[in-house]
């Protein structure tokens, strides 16, 4: 198998500052969706932040360690 692909640290960034908290947000705030889909909407949100920040802080620690 080749290299692992591995996601630009802009774009963990973005999921854990912006686009994570955007999914919870509108979770939060909308109206005329079901209880699931507002849950599940805002598990992503909170499981996209968690998946990412935890990705971008150990490449960050690997890249420190050389």
């Amino acid at each position: 198998m080749g290299e692992p692909i591995i996601k630009p640290q802009t774009v963990r960034a973005a999921d854990v500052l912006v686009i994570g908290p955007t999914m919870m947000y509108v979770a939060a705030k909308a109206k005329g969706v079901s209880p699931l889909a507002k849950l599940l909407l805002f598990g992503f949100g909170v499981g996209t932040v968690l998946y990412n920040a935890h990705n971008y802080l150990e490449i960050e620690k690997a890249k420190d360690n050389g």
